[in-house]
C-alpha cells in the first residue's frame, strides 16, 4: 500500500488501417490502439461480449466526445470533471472486478451534509473510499475537517488526486495509494464518505474493518455518508449502524451512524 502525504509529496497507429476506409479523425482519437486491444481480450474473457461491447463504445464516444471541463475545475485549476471507467487504469488489485467507474461529487452536497448533520467540522477526519481525483477531499478540506483521507487503488486516479491537492495548496489531507478493504480505519470522530465505490464483497470487509475499529478504540462520534447506495441491507443488518436518513437536497445520498459497540473480535483487519 503506497501512502501519499500532500504536504510533503508532488507529484500508434496500424498500419493495416487504410484512411479511404476509416475516416481520419477517429483513427487520431483512438490512442493506444493496441492497448485498447488487449484491455478488451481481457474484458471478453471476464466480463462476456455484452458487456465489453458497452464498455468499448463508451471509451470510443469519450475520445471522440471528451467531457468539458465543470466550472469547479475552471475556478480551482484542477482535473476532477467527468467519469471514467476503471478498465481504462493501471489497478493492480484482485478486487478491481467489484470496483465501479469514476465519477466527481457534485459542489454543495458534502456542505449540505455538513450542515444537515450539525458537524463541528474541526473535530472530524473525513474518509473518502474510493476518493478517485480527489474532488470530495478538496471540499472537506474547504470545508474546515481537521483531516482528510482518500483511499483509491487506481494509481492513475490516485496521482490526479495528489496532484490536485497540490495545486490547490492543501496541507491537511493524504491519499493512500491502496484497497478500500485493507484500510485500517483511524482514531477520534468520522465522517466516511462513499460514492457507491464497490460492490457488496468489498463492502462487507470495509464494514468489518470499521467493526475492529470500534472494539478496539472508543467510537467517538462516526458516520457513513453513502451517495448512490447499492449495499444499504448490509448498512441496515449493521448491529453497530442506524440510519438517520437521507440528507437534504441529495436524492441519492443516505446517511448511518455507529450507535453501539460492535461485539466482533479484534481480530486483524481484512
Amino acid at each position: 500500500m503506497m501512502v501519499c502525504a500532500i504536504c510533503c509529496h508532488r507529484r500508434g497507429s496500424d498500419s493495416d488501417l487504410r484512411g479511404d476506409l476509416v475516416p481520419h479523425a477517429w483513427l487520431a482519437n483512438m490512442t493506444d490502439f493496441r492497448m485498447l486491444q488487449a484491455r478488451i481480450k481481457l474484458r471478453l474473457r471476464e466480463d462476456g461480449v455484452v458487456a465489453t461491447v458497452r464498455s468499448a463504445f463508451v471509451h470510443v464516444w469519450r475520445k471522440v466526445h471528451p467531457a468539458g471541463v465543470d466550472d469547479f475545475d475552471l475556478r480551482h485549476g484542477t482535473d476532477t470533471s467527468g467519469t471514467q471507467p476503471l478498465w481504462e487504469l493501471r489497478i493492480d488489485s484482485p478486487n478491481l472486478r467489484f470496483g465501479v467507474r469514476y465519477q466527481p461529487t457534485a459542489e454543495g452536497e458534502l456542505e449540505q451534509l455538513v450542515g444537515f448533520l450539525s458537524l463541528e467540522v474541526g473535530r472530524f477526519t473525513f474518509v473518502d473510499l474510493g476518493c478517485g481525483k480527489g474532488r470530495a477531499l478538496l471540499m472537506a478540506a474547504s470545508l474546515g475537517f481537521r483531516e482528510a483521507i482518500g483511499v483509491e487503488f487506481a494509481a492513475d486516479l490516485a496521482a490526479t488526486a495528489v496532484a490536485n491537492l497540490v495545486t490547490v495548496g492543501v496541507t491537511n489531507v493524504t491519499v493512500i495509494h491502496g484497497d478500500a478493504a485493507e484500510f485500517a480505519f483511524p482514531p477520534g470522530d468520522l465522517v466516511v464518505y462513499l460514492y457507491n465505490p464497490f460492490g457488496a464483497e468489498i463492502m462487507e470487509k470495509v464494514l468489518a474493518n470499521l467493526s475492529r475499529r470500534i472494539v478496539r478504540q472508543v467510537a467517538g462520534d462516526i458516520y457513513i455518508a453513502y451517495k448512490k447506495i447499492t449495499c444499504a441491507g448490509l448498512l441496515d443488518q449493521s448491529p453497530f449502524l442506524r440510519r438517520i436518513g437521507a440528507a437534504p437536497g441529495s436524492t441519492d445520498m443516505v446517511i448511518w451512524k455507529v450507535v453501539a459497540q460492535s461485539t466482533a473480535p479484534a481480530g486483524p483487519a481484512l
